[in-house]
Order: structure tokens, then sequence, then C-alpha cells
């Protein structure tokens, strides 16, 4: 008897949602479309993560082996962005209005020799 008393509670507040699932739904949709106005709203923010791998070609040295040479060392790449010498490069490929570009920053990863760059 109790399995029959549970299920039948069980429907009655199934009804109750039916019967009240405007007291969702309305302030669902427009909580929706208030967040939608709000992000169009606000100012725009944008992140920039990427990885650079500098140039690089190969040698062969007087025992047939051959090595790679890194033509521009990382830390020298890294310490360029950080100084902004590619920001107008950067700005006039992208079409970007120079005073909104943001600040970059460079690292050499350790051990590596990639160039982290991110905003």
């Amino acid at each position: 008897m109790d399995e029959y008393e549970s299920e039948f509670i069980l429907m009655d507040y199934l009804n109750i949602l039916w019967k009240r699932k405007w007291l969702i739904v309305i302030p669902t949709f427009f909580l929706v479309i208030a967040v939608g106005i709000i992000s169009f709203l606000l100012p725009k923010k944008w992140e920039i993560n990427a990885i650079i791998v500098p140039s690089k070609f190969l040698v062969q040295t007087e025992g047939g082996r051959y090595e790679e040479i890194v033509i521009v060392d990382p830390k020298q790449i890294a310490g360029q962005i950080n100084e902004t010498t590619y920001d107008n490069l950067i700005a006039t490929e992208l079409n970007l209005d120079i005073r909104k570009f943001p600040k970059l920053k460079a690292e050499n990863l350790r051990d590596t020799n990639l160039v982290r760059v991110s905003t």
C-alpha cells in the first residue's frame, strides 16, 4: 500500500509542476534575454595564448650527422615581444587599432626552444 501512496504523491507533484510551468518558463526566458543584452553592452575582452617555435634549419656536421640549428634564440624573441617590437606589425596585419592593442607578455619555456605569448 505504501508503494501506491508514494506513486500517487509523485503524480500530484508532477501535476502541480505542470500547472505552474509558466512560473518556471517565464522568469527563465527573461533572465536569458537580460543576460544576452548585458553581454552585448559589456566591453569586449579577449585573451591570447600561443606557443611560437623559432625557425630552425638542418646542418650537416663533419661526421655526416644532421643537427638542428635555431636561427634566433627564443629568449631574444621573447624579449622583443615584451618590448612591443611587433605590436604595430601585428595590429596592421589584423586591422586593429594600435591604441586598443593589448599588452603582450612572452616567456621562454624552460628547457625548450619554445616561446609562450599571452595577454
